[in-house]
């Protein structure tokens, strides 16, 4: 865990492909609770995106432009908290719709800002053009 707390904490100042991580491993072994744990004991704002928001890669676009923009309710509640991205069971989201890490690899490629988007998904996932570009870990739990 050390690893992924000293890769979320580099600073960066543009979205490019060092911006992503994947952590992989089997279903149930906790990736999404540790994440979520060590992005709020960070005390990082978390956006979550999953299959209950999520079902189409025009909405995963979408979603990730609307977080890399100020949030209302970081304005309204005057919250400077650093955002994470946290894209969950990815593998269930290419089920819906194949092209989601075409769009994701694509958006890594703008030019926002750096904001620190991590992918959860199984060992038996085959994520293609993306995971040859883009910076890829085991979760070992």
């Amino acid at each position: 865990m050390d690893f992924i707390k000293d890769w979320i904490l580099t600073p960066r100042n543009k979205l490019s492909l060092e911006s992503c991580l994947f952590i992989t491993g089997n279903s149930g072994i906790g990736k999404s609770y540790r994440i979520n744990k060590l992005c709020n004991e960070l005390d990082l704002f978390i956006i979550n995106i999953n299959s209950y928001n999520c079902y189409t890669s025009k909405q995963l676009t979408d979603l990730l432009f609307k977080s890399f923009v100020s949030s209302l309710i970081q304005q309204l509640t005057l919250n400077t908290q650093q955002k994470v991205i946290i894209i969950d069971e990815f593998e269930t989201l290419l089920s819906f719709d194949s092209t989601m890490n075409i769009h994701l690899f694509n958006f890594l490629s703008t030019s926002h800002k750096h904001i620190p988007i991590i992918c959860i998904v199984s060992n038996n996932i085959k994520l293609g053009e993306i995971k040859k570009n883009v910076c890829s870990m085991n979760c070992q739990i």
